[in-house]
């Protein structure tokens, strides 16, 4: 299997339900003749490996893995070893990293390249994307004579986990781990195990493996007598966890250890993810803070929605503000890994409840970092759709066909498209050829739905019988374009200038510039900042910007052109920003459709790092 074809393995296991090819291919980036071609090839190697499990489809539904009786755990670790196996320039930069970092022995190119199985000059051209990759955190590889990662320690150290972060856990338990001391993996275990104990909760099992494996670069590099740099030390936020691991990595290490290392290494602990549980969410108390910021929430929630939050999400959104304050006190940001699928996926949503918890005075004082304010809107996805802020559509289903296939029909097209309530079934005599007395069609319906082109002047969208996947895209991209002013039609303007920036700062300060001179948003430059960081994702090589509330007064999508800005290791070649204006809130889920449209058919270009280490 290519790398293509393990990521889609990888997203069927965690994947129960059928899901749409169109789906898939958007995630991969390719057609959706690619994924079913691809959907052949993982079967055929599952049949190879000896697994009874494949990948099933259904006309109209998708596809979904069709799992045999113990075989997933077995097919995960297939898919952890091909992720690595099958991109060797990864392979190379993951252990060279740690080779040059971590190990003991001192590497020249020459002897580097002979560890990593390759030869000089391929190690050259490798290292020319390592720096890439490094540059956002002002790190430098010095080549003359021992290799050596140049700049301050606490980046050095972060740039290896930030490497490291979206990595499988079998993968780093049978590439990674090995190139550690196992007595610090052992060690580790029963520290993380302690620190749970202390501070009585379970850690989330990515959160757990992210720490874990701080732990060991912070003891390697500790061996090393690298030490974290003047300046870079905060306060513990549980001080007796503190205590405990400084008499603990004191007495493994051999050595006396600087309050900063155990502070940094304790509060990644008070800073990780809690493990879901609703006994433990019942049984724990909230602190004072968090549970007066959560009612902050909760009644700004009210005023907006119409409805209170239930108890079981107040106690929820409690244990979210109290971890995001904790690691908002100690300075430490991690990110979510679905932080940016939740924001393109659940866009309508994220931009409604990301709005209204902007306009909290209490939250905005908190500063909270972006990543924290993305998990919050997460945990309030179930809460925005009991309260129905979404348009429906009145619509009417017009047949000819029997009775089985009308209730199908009515039943596909309301579970596929959300935002479609069809209120009768009418016949299509009905439409052409109306009884005396009876209601006008504009009086009943917003449009209607067809199975067969009818004979009326009426908004109609006609549709197969088959009703799969391209008719539900075909039905939602059509509504906008029925000319009854159902919905807001989405406006594009290509900027002609390119934008330049060398860090972050400045790429959102360039962004607000030139969208301040098109008109229509009023923020500061500090506001804008803000909700920049907050909002922003990445596909592929472009970074998508949506922005929605009372600052927004034109609705529209601005693109421009970015000069390969390196943010984070992914070079961005493009800028998308999507305004909708409060005016135009009724029609926004049906704006963002329109919006992830064009993006889809625009294409976004693979980012040239990924691409690079995808071979």
């Amino acid at each position: 299997m290519n790398v293509r074809q393990s990521t889609l393995l990888r997203s069927l296991l965690d994947i129960e339900h059928f899901t749409p090819v169109a789906e898939f291919a958007r995630m991969l980036g390719c057609s959706e003749k690619t994924v079913r071609t691809d959907v052949q090839a993982v079967n055929e190697h599952l049949e190879r490996g000896g697994f009874a499990s494949r990948v099933g489809s259904k006309r109209g539904n998708g596809i979904r893995m069709v799992l045999v009786h113990r075989e997933k755990g077995r097919i995960e670790a297939l898919v952890a070893d091909t992720s690595i196996e099958s991109r060797p320039r990864l392979e190379r930069f993951l252990h060279g990293v740690l080779l040059v970092t971590c190990s003991p022995r001192s590497y020249t190119v020459d002897s580097l390249a002979r560890a990593l199985f390759t030869n000089k000059q391929q190690l050259q051209h490798d290292m020319k994307w390592w720096a890439l990759l490094m540059k956002p955190f002002e790190l430098s590889m010095k080549r003359q004579g021992s290799l050596a990662i140049e700049g301050s320690e606490v980046a050095l150290r972060f740039f290896i986990i930030y490497s490291f972060f979206k990595l499988d856990a079998r993968m780093v338990k049978n590439y990674i781990d090995p190139m550690f001391a196992r007595e610090d993996t052992l060690f580790l275990d029963r520290i993380a195990d302690e620190a749970e104990r202390e501070l009585g909760m379970l850690l989330a099992k990515n959160s757990r493996q992210q720490t874990s494996f701080y732990l060991k670069v912070m003891c390697a590099r500790l061996r090393l007598g690298h030490v974290l740099d003047e300046g870079s030390g905060t306060t513990p936020a549980h001080p007796a966890l503190f205590k405990k691991l400084k008499s603990r990595f004191e007495r493994h290490l051999g050595m006396p250890i600087d309050d900063r290392e155990i502070t940094l290494a304790s509060n990644f602990f008070s800073c990780g993810t809690w493990q879901w549980s609703s006994g433990g969410l019942g049984a724990r108390e909230p602190s004072e803070r968090s549970a007066a910021l959560a009612d902050h929430v909760g009644r700004a929630l009210e005023k907006r929605f119409g409805k209170a939050p239930d108890g079981e999400l107040m106690r929820r959104l409690s244990a979210l503000l109290e971890s995001a304050m904790i690691r908002r006190d100690c300075n430490l940001s991690i990110p979510g890994p679905l932080e940016h699928v939740v924001k393109h996926d659940n866009m309508d949503s994220f931009l409604l409840l990301f709005d209204a918890l902007r306009g909290v005075p209490e939250l905005r004082a908190a500063e909270l970092f972006s990543a924290d304010t993305t998990r919050i809107v997460m945990s309030l996805l179930e809460y925005l759709d009991q309260v129905h802020t979404q348009r429906v559509f009145r619509v009417g289903l017009v047949v000819n066909c029997g009775i089985e296939q009308t209730a199908y029909g009515k039943y596909r097209i309301e579970k596929l498209a959300s935002k479609i309530h069809i209120v009768d079934v009418i016949t299509e005599y009905d439409v052409e050829r109306p009884r005396p007395g009876t209601p006008q069609l504009k009086d009943r319906f917003d449009f209607l739905i067809s199975f067969s082109p009818l004979n009326c002047d009426f908004p109609t969208i006609t549709i197969s019988e088959a009703i799969d996947e391209q008719d539900i895209a075909r039905l939602v991209a059509s509504i906008p374009l029925l000319g009854n002013n159902l919905e807001t039609k989405l406006r594009c303007i290509d900027m002609e200038s390119t934008l330049r920036a060398d860090s972050f700062d400045v790429l959102a300060h360039r962004i607000h510039v030139f969208l301040d001179e098109l008109g229509g948003l009023n923020l500061s430059d500090r506001e804008f900042a803000d909700v920049f960081s907050s909002s922003y994702f990445v596909t592929g090589s472009l970074l998508a910007l949506p922005l929605f509330g009372p600052h927004v007064s034109r609705t529209r999508a601005v693109f421009a052109r970015v000069d390969r800005f390196n943010l984070f290791g992914t070079v961005l070649t493009a800028v998308a920003v999507l305004q909708v204006s409060e005016e135009d809130r009724p029609a926004l889920s049906s704006i963002v459709d329109q919006f992830k449209r064009i993006l889809s058919e625009r294409g976004t270009a693979e980012d040239a790092l990924n691409e690079f280490f995808a071979n």
